[in-house]
């Protein structure tokens, strides 16, 4: 691993809260998918990111 990439070295500085902001706001794991939303757009059925919807 290089330790002189700078784009490492910052994204260490970042808290958990600015993590979640950059990665889309919402602390959505990576390995599920959304399947089904309500009227106000928040998902309420999910699945792993590589299944298929029931």
């Amino acid at each position: 691993m290089n330790k002189n990439n700078p784009v490492l070295k910052n994204a260490q500085k970042l808290g958990r809260e600015q993590q979640k902001s950059v990665m889309g706001g919402a602390p959505i794991s990576t390995g599920r998918r959304c399947c089904e939303w309500d009227d106000t757009g928040k998902c309420y059925i999910w699945t792993c990111d590589r299944c298929q919807c029931p």
